[in-house]
């Protein structure tokens, strides 16, 4: 019935949840005292989570359709997907500052990072506002780039490579690489790929769809995923965490975070 399964409603409705919690996160708070109500960004961590899960799921199954999987299709369905309407964002905005826009404050500070933004790299370095909010579609993009050619030609090294990503964006997210990071010349908060949410809520959406994709693994989460009040139970982690009574999350906050995303995701499909 999973494998036959070719929308996953719930992924929809989840979706939508992260996108809400991202616009709440970028507007004004009411000072309503619950810190969840100031945690909108953790709405990113989700829809990465989906969009591994997602995407793998329909790699897998492509390749046991065809007996292939075909990269070319792939980037054609992805960058069709956001190019068109990213490069128009970026080109109106150039209009603007070309013409009645030409005395803004940022505009000086726009054109320079604007070289970031075309190259799908503004995620590396920091940038004006106006730009920064596009770092997790450079970052949906790179994985897109990475992780399908790993898929199609080192199958039998998919687990291996997965857990080492892991391991390596704990060492990043726990500060445990500062003394090969600071002589590099990054600090505490940079460069903003590594610092933020992109590897690990992406890798562990990654690793279900392989583990529910295979009917052994299957088997085996299906004795904990399927049970009535798992999703809800997750959720109930989420919101917990989300509400501590702590400035910031990164830690062991958010790696149980991601965890609880994953099972709910899990559970939903």
């Amino acid at each position: 019935d999973f494998l036959n399964t070719r929308t996953f409603g719930a992924l929809d409705g989840f979706r939508a949840l992260s996108v809400v919690a991202v616009i709440w996160g970028h507007t004004y708070h009411l000072p309503t005292g619950w810190k969840a109500t100031e945690r909108g960004f953790l709405g990113v961590d989700l829809f990465f989570v989906i969009s591994g899960f997602l995407i793998v799921t329909l790699i897998l199954r492509e390749r046991d359709r065809t007996g292939a999987i075909s990269l070319t299709k792939f980037y054609m369905r992805r960058f069709l997907r956001i190019f068109p309407i990213y490069y128009g964002v970026l080109l109106g905005l150039t209009l603007l500052f070309l013409t009645v826009g030409r005395q803004a404050n940022m505009r000086d500070a726009f054109f320079s990072d604007l070289p970031w933004a075309l190259s799908y790299t503004a995620h590396w370095m920091p940038t004006v506002p106006l730009l920064g909010i596009t770092w997790s579609l450079p970052a949906d993009e790179q994985f897109y780039v990475f992780w399908p050619p790993v898929e199609r030609f080192l199958r039998s090294s998919v687990v291996p490579i997965l857990l080492v990503l892991l391991v390596l964006s704990q060492l990043i997210h726990f500060r445990l690489v500062e003394g090969v990071m600071a002589p590099l010349g990054f600090s505490p908060d940079e460069p903003f790929m590594l610092r933020q949410t992109s590897f690990t809520p992406r890798m562990l959406g990654v690793l279900l769809a392989h583990m529910l994709h295979e009917p052994k693994s299957f088997a085996y989460l299906r004795k904990v995923l399927y049970w009535r009040y798992t999703s809800l139970a997750a959720l109930g982690v989420i919101v917990g965490i989300c509400s501590l009574p702590i400035d910031d999350v990164t830690g062991w906050p958010r790696l149980s975070l991601h965890i609880a995303m994953a099972i709910m995701i899990g559970s939903a499909v």
